[in-house]
């Protein structure tokens, strides 16, 4: 037996999460999966997927639209295993947020940067290792010639239907 959380709206199923891990009393306790539009899958899919590349500890990450669902738990899985992070975002203030929320969920640091468009992500990605693009459904946030000059980048995963 285990419990499903699916619907659109992360924030509302980590609540309803949090009421289903209330529920439990002793020993009885059942399985739970929290993936609100698939984003926890398709973040693990796109860390494991850099990770082939190497050890992500001490690599500079790039994550950005990184205040999406998906974007907020890669950032969150690679900070974890000791990726140095930057995650973007179009407003500086969305981005300072996750910071703030992943330094308390997780105690790890992460910097934030505005990227307001694709003509900033060539300055943003400088000395960036591995870069994680994680906009929405058909959204270019990297131009090829932004991410194909930086000397240090290894690899790059996109979870959108638009190259990087």
């Amino acid at each position: 037996t285990g419990i499903f959380i699916g619907g659109t709206d992360m924030a509302a199923g980590e609540k309803v999460l949090a009421v289903v891990r209330d529920t439990f009393f002793g020993p009885m306790r059942v399985s739970v999966m929290l993936d609100s539009n698939g984003s926890n899958t398709t973040a693990v899919a796109a860390v494991v997927k850099l990770q082939k590349a190497g050890d992500v500890r001490n690599r500079r990450v790039v994550v950005t639209a990184a205040t999406g669902p998906v974007g907020m738990r890669a950032a969150g899985l690679l900070a974890q295993a000791g990726a140095d992070v930057t995650v973007t975002s179009r407003r500086v203030d969305g981005a300072a947020k996750l910071v703030e929320d992943l330094k308390a969920r997780f105690g790890c640091t992460v910097r934030a940067v505005a990227m307001a468009d694709a003509s900033q992500a060539a300055g943003v990605l400088e000395g960036c290792e591995l870069l994680l693009s994680a906009g929405g459904f058909g959204v270019r946030l990297v131009p090829r010639e932004a991410w194909a000059r930086q000397p240090e980048l290894r690899a790059v995963a996109d979870v959108n239907a638009v190259p990087p």
